[in-house]
């Protein structure tokens, strides 16, 4: 649990990636159930995305991981490889899930959108875009 003290400027910040190989369902909806216990002030949760030019690249494409070569899609919050046990579809829903669980606190959006920290009301208005652009972007994939 990370502890602050009274009127502190900390910012406890953390990324925690999804789609991993090993990932399934229950270990990413897990992600957002440790946010909330080690009482991180902000989570960012990414897909792995392979880049051309990196060993993760190189990795995933000889073992026929990566479902996606449309560049424009690589935002970190599509996921364009599968993990051993999902989809890249079902990683994608998982991932909606978690972050629509850990977002569902309204004690701790509000907390955040209103803060008196300004870096901190930032990250947290820019959360909020973040999640409706994610979930915009996911309900168009699923109405073409």
């Amino acid at each position: 649990m990370i502890r602050r003290p009274p009127r502190s400027t900390l910012f406890p910040y953390t990324t925690l990636f999804r789609s991993i190989w090993e990932d399934d369902r229950k270990s990413i909806l897990a992600q957002a159930e440790y946010a909330k216990r080690i009482g991180v002030d902000y989570p960012s949760f990414h897909c792995i995305t392979p880049h051309p030019g990196t060993a993760l690249w190189d990795e995933a494409l000889e073992k026929g991981r990566i479902h996606e070569f449309d560049f424009s899609k690589y935002s970190w919050f599509t996921p364009i490889m599968p993990t051993k046990y999902l989809t890249t579809e079902e990683v994608s829903r998982a991932s909606l899930t978690a972050n629509i669980k850990y977002v569902m606190n309204p004690g701790w959006l509000i907390k955040g959108l209103l803060s008196k920290n300004k870096f901190r009301r930032w990250n947290y208005w820019w959360f909020v875009k973040q999640i409706i652009v994610s979930t915009l972007l996911a309900l168009k994939e699923k109405i073409n």
